[in-house]
Formats: C-alpha cells, sequence, structure tokens
C-alpha cells in the first residue's frame, strides 16, 4: 500500500486531504482541524493545514464545486477557521451542497490539486 510522504508537498498532500473530505462527506460529517492532521500525520500538526486546505478551496473554486473545506472545522465554535472562502451566513447551505454533491464530481480525485 502506498502512503503519503510527511514531507510531500502541499499540493501532493491536498490530494490526501481531498480523500478524507470526500469521505467524510459521504458520511455527513465534518471534522475538526486537530481530528484531519491526526488522519493525516498520525499526530497534532498545528499549522501546517492552512496551505494544504488552500489548494482544495481553490480547486473547488475554479471547477465550480463546492468547497469541501467547510467540512473542516474549528473545536469549540465547529465553524470553519478564518480565511476559508465561505460567506458565514451561508455555512449551513455550502456544506450541505458540499455533501450533496459527493456521488458526482468530488469522488473523482484530482491527481494534484
Amino acid at each position: 500500500m502506498k502512503t503519503f510522504n510527511p514531507t510531500a508537498e502541499r499540493s501532493a498532500r491536498a490530494v490526501q486531504a481531498w480523500q478524507i473530505l470526500v469521505g467524510k462527506a459521504m458520511n455527513r460529517q465534518t471534522v475538526t482541524y486537530e481530528g484531519l492532521s491526526r488522519l493525516m500525520y498520525g499526530k497534532e500538526a498545528a499549522g501546517v493545514l492552512a496551505g494544504i486546505l488552500g489548494h482544495i478551496a481553490l480547486y473547488c473554486e475554479d471547477n465550480d464545486i463546492p468547497p469541501l473545506t467547510t467540512l473542516v472545522v474549528e473545536k469549540g465554535p465547529g465553524k470553519p477557521g478564518y480565511g476559508i472562502p465561505v460567506d458565514p451566513t451561508r455555512i449551513d447551505e455550502e456544506r450541505e451542497t458540499s455533501i450533496n454533491m459527493t456521488g458526482t464530481t468530488s469522488t473523482h480525485l484530482p491527481r494534484r490539486i
């Protein structure tokens, strides 16, 4: 089984995060930043997800895909962190759109994000 190199480029790590987020969407779940870092790195990896999630956010925006990054939330308030390109007044709608479309475009794994 191929694994992700811990020192891989952000675009390669974005593909890994994409797979996790599509799985979460298919199960109608969110994941905290801490939880995502644990799934990706096996430990808390504070500060490394911004660039990785940025790749996904831009990919979604460029391809007219609902933002999967809305599924990644802060521990306390359960909302996406600062800098996630989503209108805070539409967060629930955006998240629902991301969840509902996982049977189509989002399940086709991009080679590079």
